[in-house]
């Protein structure tokens, strides 16, 4: 399984009620671009946190990551599947035109 190690900031541009998550670096370039501009500065909600996400380099490690107990233990499949499913529907998504 590898693991991958990301820092996120959770933040209110301002003068908006909606809070926003980005990556540490996004945020970053998005204060030294309101600085620069000399534009009011986003308020840092919380973060920066650093988060662990897994990914499965196998079939057997998304069933498990999804919830499931593996391939060839079936108790959870709907779970995977859920989770493939609206992998698939983001992927079709971010397809369109």
């Amino acid at each position: 399984m590898k693991e991958v190690q990301v820092t996120k900031v959770r933040y209110r541009d301002a003068g908006s009620e909606d809070a926003k998550i980005t990556s540490e670096t996004a945020f970053n370039e998005k204060l030294k671009k309101a600085t620069e501009a000399k534009e009011p500065l986003p308020e840092v909600l919380a973060g920066p946190q650093t988060y662990l996400f897994k990914f499965a380099e196998n079939v057997d490690e998304a069933v498990t990551l999804a919830g499931g107990r593996g391939v060839g233990e079936y108790e959870n499949i709907e779970v995977f599947l859920g989770h493939i499913q609206y992998a698939f529907s983001l992927r079709q998504h971010n397809r369109l035109d």
